[in-house]
């Protein structure tokens, strides 16, 4: 496949959120230690992993906006320097109100790009390439997610958490760099004058809030197993922060094979007429059946192998998701404000990611038992797979639409 210049810009984005998530994640395989150092229970714990979350959902819609009036690429520098700077500095945090400040101020860089990268991918990338553009640039994701969970785990093994901390906030300063050097920024962006309607029409388009909703039950999921997965692999036996964090570093990789298949096959369903919204809804369905699985292996204390399994599967569904999501979110938005509405559709979803460590967390004091949690996450997948069949025209394999608004 020869090179294409929008192949560049989804290069650029890739390093971007492997670096994203190599920082969130960062914080899973050292929660154990931590919580012995601070002497927290699993719900204290599950507090300060949402730390991030709250700073990352806040700033979501004012991203969006700032990158529409000011220009993206500004936005997205900033952000990545903040990001950057406020990880280096965990690493010398000494109590735990300075880390939860520290993570909440990663978690406000980190907010800025999702609003601001995802409208810059649908300029520059063909509208018949639009599932895997999105999907492929996402893939980044996946790899900082395998990364995050294993180097962090081995380093604090090592050198201590806060080393981790320290040694992989470096490659941030790298991905601020590559923006600047490499992306451009649209003509339009950044001139754009206030106007009060394609906001309205954004805020009261019901086809949107579908997708937003059946997005949080995803990245509820996501959340709970990102942030729990070493110790649900320690509740079924596995000594040492190396070997759990290795095991829940499978979720990072079935990013691969779930954005590449799934954002393919949603392009190729909507070439024949049939849109995403039927792709999108098997992979929530995905995520329940899967979710089940890992409820029933952790209540059985299946062999490790199983659940590693069972973590590998819900991540490819997990990360399937995102392809046709967000290129049924291009398709029914309006151009003018497309980061806002992205960055809307992040705000409202990343509300399961504030609720899935503490929820489980608590279920984990509750019962004692890490299956429960993972129940409740199965049968939220549920709904989010009728919210997507539900976008017009409804319960039908159809394009689902033009604009938000639109007939």
């Amino acid at each position: 496949m020869p090179r294409e210049p929008y192949h560049a810009v989804w290069a650029v984005f890739v390093f971007g959120w492997l670096n994203i998530y190599l920082l969130r994640m960062a914080l899973a395989p050292i929660l154990p230690p931590l919580m012995g150092e601070f002497g927290l229970t699993f719900t204290e714990a599950g507090l300060l992993a949402t730390a991030y979350f709250y700073a990352y959902a806040a700033m979501q819609v004012p991203a969006g906006l700032l990158g529409e009036l000011f220009g993206r690429k500004r936005v997205l520098v900033a952000g990545t320097l903040t990001w950057a700077v406020a990880s280096l500095l965990t690493g010398f945090t000494t109590s735990f109100a300075q880390i939860f400040a520290a993570r909440f101020v990663a978690g406000l860089g980190m907010g800025s790009y999702f609003g601001n990268d995802r409208p810059l991918i649908a300029a520059v990338t063909p509208r018949e390439k639009m599932g895997v553009g999105q999907a492929v640039s996402f893939t980044g994701g996946g790899l900082g997610l395998f990364l995050g969970l294993v180097l962090a785990g081995l380093v604090a093994e090592t050198w201590g958490w806060r080393a981790a901390f320290v040694l992989l906030s470096l490659p941030s300063f790298l991905a601020a760099a590559s923006v600047w050097r490499f992306i451009r920024e649209p003509v339009s962006a950044g001139r754009l004058a206030w106007r009060w309607r394609p906001y309205r029409t954004l805020l009261r388009s019901a086809d949107l809030w579908r997708l937003y909703l059946a997005q949080t039950t995803n990245i509820y999921a996501m959340s709970l197993v990102g942030t729990w997965a070493p110790a649900m692999f320690q509740e079924v036996g596995v000594t040492g922060l190396g070997a759990s964090s290795l095991y829940a570093s499978l979720l990072g990789l079935a990013a691969l094979p779930g954005l590449l298949l799934v954002g393919w096959a949603s392009d190729r369903a909507a070439g024949r007429g049939l849109g995403r919204k039927g792709v999108m809804a098997l992979s929530y369905a995905g995520v329940a059946a899967a979710f089940l699985g890992l409820g029933i292996a952790i209540g059985l204390r299946a062999p490790a192998a199983a659940l590693a399994t069972g973590i590998f599967l819900a991540g490819i569904f997990l990360w399937g998701c995102y392809g046709p999501a967000y290129a049924v979110l291009g398709d029914l938005a309006p151009p003018e404000v497309l980061g806002t509405a992205f960055g809307l559709c992040n705000t409202v979803a990343f509300l399961g990611a504030l609720a899935a460590p503490m929820a489980t967390g608590w279920i984990r004091d509750l019962t004692g038992s890490f299956a429960g949690g993972c129940y409740a996450a199965a049968g939220l997948a549920l709904v989010g797979t009728l919210l997507a069949l539900s976008i017009p025209p409804a319960f039908r394999l159809a394009p689902e639409g033009a604009r938000a608004g639109g007939p």
